[in-house]
């Protein structure tokens, strides 16, 4: 790991133990928020994508730096994608999206967990056709609230599948603001401040968020994971100390990138 990911990470790190002092009331976000699209895909670089076939061939795609190669199932065959565990209780599947040509026909099952340690599927429910025309394909609302989805495919004679994807809806809270309520903020400051080891934790986080946000640096990065990260971070940071140097951060970081709080 490089340095300047390493210190991210660090940043990361330090910006979630603060975040857990925040959500020490248990509250949980609002219901209603920014809905997004989270999907699985399957793009056949890897053997462990398709657990079994019957019939047909499987050519394994592969990785080339920033680039994927996709694999290819072709018919007439029967192929078992492995299970995505969402880790979710109840999610809300909305479609599934494939590419390829051909006579092609897709059913999904699903299971709740085992309620064991395993974190493993329960007893499936029955096979599901998927109906529709074309590439997108709706996924039936029998399938909602199950933690486990499987994929079953079914190609015809000649037909072929480079890539499918199983979609759900995602939904983000309202704003970041909802987890830095005026009392939780009062309430880590207090304890900060009644903690010597605490205090000295927050001390370096706070030091390494200034240094970095003076420096600019985080403002080349184009990795969304590490800068909606950094932003989350940057927001506490400027919530407990107030410094300016994080709002301007905050500020620059936002001119540069869309968000959908604007």
């Amino acid at each position: 790991m490089g340095e300047s990911l390493r210190h991210v990470v660090l940043a990361i790190a330090r910006s979630l133990a603060v975040l857990l002092f925040l959500a020490g009331s248990g509250a949980g976000a609002s219901a209603q928020g920014y809905e997004y699209d989270s999907r699985l895909v399957y793009d056949l670089c890897s053997p462990d994508q398709v657990v079994s076939h019957q019939g047909g061939s499987v050519e394994w795609g592969h990785y080339r730096q920033y680039q994927t190669v996709n694999g290819r199932l072709t018919g007439p065959g029967t192929f078992l994608a492995a299970p995505w565990n969402t880790c979710l209780t109840k999610p809300d599947y909305t479609y599934l999206l494939w590419s390829g040509s051909g006579k092609a026909v897709f059913s999904l099952r699903g299971a709740d967990d085992d309620g064991k340690a395993s974190d493993g599927p329960g007893p499936w429910g029955d096979w599901v056709k998927v109906e529709g025309t074309g590439k997108r394909l709706d996924i039936p609302p029998a399938l909602d609230g199950k933690q486990f989805i499987q994929c079953r495919i079914n190609l015809g004679e000649g037909a072929y599948l480079s890539q499918v994807e199983i979609h759900k809806r995602m939904t983000l809270p309202d704003h970041p603001r909802i987890y830095l309520t005026p009392a939780r903020i009062e309430a880590v400051k207090k304890r900060i401040a009644g903690d010597p080891e605490i205090k000295r934790i927050y001390d370096h986080y706070l030091n390494f968020m200034l240094n970095r946000s003076r420096t600019g640096e985080m403002r080349e990065w184009n990795n969304t994971w590490i800068i909606g990260w950094w932003m989350t971070s940057v927001g506490v940071a400027w919530n407990l100390s107030q410094d300016p140097v994080l709002l301007e951060e905050a500020r620059a970081q936002l001119a540069r990138l869309a968000t959908p709080w604007g």
